[in-house]
């Protein structure tokens, strides 16, 4: 599964995407974890609170489906392809 990055997070990550293995059974949350591990930084609170929910303006898409709106980050990815993560942004 490849896990990819967007906005500041892509710029602080200095990576687009990530690739972490992924069996059907494995949740949004690990995949998440994998791609800190592969990485070897940290990026879960920049998009998720304490208790996993997202933060206002933070995204996670998985194949295109908002994980807000499925199980949150205990969504087993199935045969899904890409995570895709925004974190909240910024401006005014």
């Amino acid at each position: 599964m490849t896990v990819k990055f967007f906005a500041t997070l892509k710029l602080k990550l200095r990576v687009a995407s990530v690739s972490v293995e992924a069996s059907p059974a494995t949740t949004v949350g690990q995949a998440l974890r994998d791609a800190e591990r592969a990485l070897g930084s940290e990026f879960w609170l920049e998009i998720f609170d304490e208790a996993g929910t997202a933060r206002v303006g933070a995204m996670v898409l998985l194949d295109g489906v908002n994980i807000a709106h499925l199980q949150g980050v205990d969504t087993p990815v199935g045969t899904a392809e890409a995570l895709s993560i925004f974190p909240p942004a910024g401006g005014g």
